[in-house]
């Protein structure tokens, strides 16, 4: 708490400090954020997410997490903004001693807008961003997701839409990154005698295009074009290394159809994943980059539909195809192709104007082939009933939402075990009764 303070005071003095030229503009100073919290028991006193994005996340999350945002317009030149946002986040699953490493820089950047004679609406900006992350809410899962530090223009009127363009890049964990000596090159000691390794990441670049423009009747369609660049750390050190996998570029490809009507809206999302990013398709936020390459094709349909004035729904429907033939050391066989589906369903109906019941169902399968013939099968589900207090009990999207609820949650034998481990370090459980009261806002 004491740094958030710091930070905030440090950010309110820059506002008030502001050169006399530009005196007489008032600053937009903004706070806003979102949390989660609860406690929650089950079989095992050390209960954790089960597989939140295939089966939902309601009564399915016992963390702490919080994302607190800073901001404000700063100056003002005539017609033309510039604006500073800050955001720090918060996670931790429990633990006593949670000040000391647990509070982290997540958002920090600058923002112009009105620059452009011919666009008021564009924005110019750079820094840290959470940049357009597109997600399903009732599985917390981000389907598109090219965050990073980088520059970009938003909004920029094209045609009948809007266009948007952003160069973001990120140190990401590809799958398996082993950093090994360059031919020519000899092992090399620090000051400590340590032997110096290579690093466990790669740069990843994010060259993204999104264009927006309406359709027909309360319908938007938005195409989106992702080339991802991976680099290898040369710096210091490091220059010695190369990856043991090739990690090559990949194209990503998106349409997405928003379409909304009178008792709520859907939105339906096709995604392609041609190169390294192929195996992100099941299950990936599109910015993961693996050691081969393939195809990976994902179709997701999400909604909010009110039925009656007291009773709704969301859902979420994925299904999603790849590629790929890394081999896999463990099982000694290459992946040929893995094929996915979950589909999750929360409905709520009003008791009361700031009651409700809330239910939510989720289940998924997923099977994996490999080269020599062999398959792999993962399967779980998910069943939640809670008791939920909000300001207004109508609108799904009503936040703070305090909750009380119970929870069955399954896996299957070849993964996802959900029980205590035993003292051998194994899952001696596939599924788990539970109960929790959580709290989630946003503001």
């Amino acid at each position: 708490m004491k740094k958030i303070s710091l930070i905030a005071a440090a950010m309110f003095a820059a506002v008030t400090s502001m050169p006399a030229a530009h005196a007489d503009y008032t600053p937009n100073v903004n706070f806003s954020g979102y949390l989660r919290s609860g406690i929650q028991h089950g079989s095992s006193a050390f209960t954790a997410k089960r597989f939140v994005t295939q089966v939902g996340r309601l009564g399915n999350e016992n963390d702490t997490f919080a994302d607190l945002g800073l901001g404000s317009d700063v100056v003002k030149v005539e017609d033309t903004t510039f604006s500073v946002f800050a955001m720090f986040g918060h996670g931790e699953d429990n633990n006593d001693n949670d000040w000391n490493t647990n509070i982290a820089v997540r958002q920090l950047y600058v923002n112009v807008n009105g620059l452009i004679d011919s666009d008021k609406d564009a924005n110019i900006w750079i820094g840290k961003r959470y940049y357009k992350r597109e997600d399903t809410h009732i599985n917390d899962f981000y389907y598109y997701n090219v965050s990073g530090t980088g520059t970009g223009i938003d909004t920029l009127t094209v045609g009948p839409g809007k266009l948007n363009l952003a160069w973001t890049r990120t140190d990401r964990d590809g799958d398996d990154v082993n950093y090994q000596l360059r031919d020519g090159y000899s092992q090399e000691y620090d000051e400590n005698g340590k032997k110096i390794t290579g690093p466990d990441k790669l740069k990843v670049n994010y060259f993204d295009t999104r264009y927006e423009f309406p359709a027909w009747n309360d319908a938007t369609i938005q195409l989106g074009a992702t080339y991802v660049k991976p680099e290898k750390n040369k710096q210091g050190y490091y220059k010695a290394f190369t990856t043991d996998k090739e990690f090559g570029d990949a194209i990503n490809l998106s349409v997405e159809l928003n379409q909304g009507f009178a008792s709520g809206w859907n939105k339906s999302i096709f995604q392609a994943f041609l190169g390294s990013t192929a195996r992100d398709a099941n299950w990936g936020s599109s910015a993961k980059v693996y050691g081969d390459t393939g195809a990976g094709y994902r179709f997701i349909n999400t909604g909010d539909t009110h039925i009656t004035e007291r009773f709704g729904f969301q859902h979420v429907v994925n299904a999603a195809y790849s590629t790929g033939s890394e081999y896999d050391k463990d099982l000694k066989t290459s992946f040929d192709n893995c094929k996915s589906l979950s589909v999750i369903v929360r409905p709520f109906y009003q008791l009361t104007k700031m009651t409700r019941l809330v239910a939510e169902a989720g289940a998924y399968v997923e099977k994996t082939k490999y080269e020599d013939g062999s398959h792999l099968t993962k399967n779980g589900k998910k069943y939640t009933l809670a008791y939920a207090i909000a300001p207004d009990a109508s609108n799904f999207w009503s936040r703070p939402e305090l909750r009380f609820y119970v929870s069955y949650v399954h896996g299957s034998n070849t993964n996802d075990k959900v029980g205590p481990k035993t003292k051998s370090g194994y899952m001696d459980k596939t599924s788990d009764l539970m109960f929790g009261a959580q709290v989630e806002a946003w503001w």
